[in-house]
This record gives C-alpha cells, structure tokens and sequence, in this order.
C-alpha cells in the first residue's frame, strides 16, 4: 500500500534510499516514491535510473510504496533547530509535508495547547486557508482530516501529511512542538454529543463527523470545521455543509453549538 513519509533525519541520500528500500515498479519508468505538485497537480514519480537527485528536504513529504511489507530507514543527522518548510498554492493550495524530527510532533490544541502545527501556522500565523491535517489512511485508501475538534493528535515519526497553504508561505515546525508518546494514536473520553455518518459500497467506507461543542457556531469555524481533502478527485465521499451559510465546503468535520439541536437542519452529500 501507499504511504506518506518524511525524512526524520538530515542528510538522506535519496537515490540511496530507493536502491536500499525495494520500491513498487509503475507504469514505464515509475517507481514507487513520489512527490505531489500542486501546479499540476498530481503525483511526480521517481524514475528508474535515475542519479544526482539529492537529499531529502526538511520537512518535505513523499509518497512510498514497496514491492512488500516492510520497514523503511533513514539515516542521517538528527535535526536540532527548528524547520521552515516552503509552499505553494498553486492550482489546489496543498502542500504534502511531513515531520522532520525523530520524535513525535503535537498537531492540534488537544495535543499541545501553545506548541501544535495548525495554531503556530494557522491561529498565530495567517498561513494555512484552514486549520486543517490531512493524513492518508491506507486501510481506507481516503484520506482523515484533523482539526482543534479532533481527539489529541501527534504526528509520529516519519510520517507525511497534507496542509493548504494560502500562497507562498512557509510552514513552521518548531522543536518546542516534539514530546514522547507511546503511540500515534490517542483517544480521550468525552461526554459531547457527536454523529459519525458512514458510507459504504461493500468495498470502501467514508466518514463524516458531527460534534456539538461550547463557542462554535452554525457557520464556518475555522479550526473545528475541516473540509475533505481536495488534493485529488473524491468520485465516492460523504459530506456535510455549514447549517446556516453553506461555506461552500464539503466538510468532513462539522462542529455545531450543543442546543437547539431540533431547529438545526444539516444538508448531507454524498458522491
């Protein structure tokens, strides 16, 4: 299966990483590591044969697949300093990213109320178009989106994720955001009122949740609203729409006031 990644370390040849790896062949010369451009946009593969390509960049994500299960490894120089990543938005806005430190990184306010990727970059700093992760499940070939409504969310090592730039910015992932964990994986207990409507066509299975919390509001809430992802077609999905204004979005977190639950009407789509 598909996975995104990210170099944990400095210093990481990549044309010494694919001999190393054994990475899927594709169509022609393709293989399995590539990157996303968002001009495009769509998937650029690495190419068999291919020399001189470099080291990874900080930060950078990729997409790997290999020929069979197993592990990938880096090696390379730990990072000590805090990482800026450069982006675009280009036709879409998405950036594929990743964690550049060999521990684990805190994604949302549940995680790290003052030191999370989405409130440095989005709440402190204008440069996301909403505070939003998108991280690639391959159980589910469909991508889960994180926000500030989501269960307390640390992005492990190594792994890659999907953020919307709102021009060319530059994403930053400081040393002050790593702590130890355990697992990727975290949930908390919670007495909020949620809905999690589910989609299935026997083969595939797509979410949408609905949480009711304290301060949001009916409309857009930037940071516990999150659209689906965008980056590529999404021919089967399931969404909702903001209840009073549409948005626009096709949202696959929705967070509404908990009362007057009977007057609040929620328009679902589906594909």
């Amino acid at each position: 299966n598909w996975y995104l990644i990210s170099s944990p370390v400095e210093g990481q040849d990549i044309d010494a990483f694919v001999s190393a790896e054994g990475l899927a062949s594709g169509t022609g010369s393709n293989i399995g590591l590539s990157d996303y451009n968002n001009a495009t946009p769509g998937w650029e593969y690495y190419q068999n044969g291919a020399s001189g390509t470099g080291n990874f960049t900080s930060g950078v994500g990729r997409s790997i697949k290999l020929t069979s299960t197993g592990d990938v490894s880096f090696t390379g120089t730990i990072n000590t300093s805090d990482v800026t990543v450069a982006m675009t938005s280009n036709s879409n806005g998405f950036n594929l990213v990743g964690n550049p430190y060999p521990s684990f990184i805190a994604a949302n306010n549940s995680a790290d109320g003052t030191n999370n990727i989405l409130k440095v970059n989005d709440t402190d700093n204008d440069y996301l178009t909403e505070s939003t992760i998108w991280l690639w499940n391959q159980g589910t070939s469909s991508y889960n989106q994180i926000n500030h409504a989501s269960s307390a969310k640390h992005i492990a090592p190594g792994q890659g994720f999907f953020v919307s730039a709102t021009g060319s910015v530059n994403l930053s992932i400081t040393e002050t955001m790593q702590s130890h964990q355990g697992t990727d994986s975290f949930q908390r207990l919670t007495t909020r009122p949620e809905i999690e409507l589910t989609l299935s066509n026997d083969s595939a299975t797509r979410h949408a949740d609905i949480y009711y919390i304290e301060g949001t509001t009916t409309g857009w809430d930037n940071g516990y609203d999150s659209s689906i992802f965008g980056g590529v077609a999404n021919e089967f999905a399931i969404y909702t729409h903001s209840v009073s204004n549409g948005s626009g979005r096709n949202l696959g977190i929705q967070s509404l006031p908990p009362n007057n639950y009977e007057n609040m009407i929620i328009p679902v789509g589906i594909n």
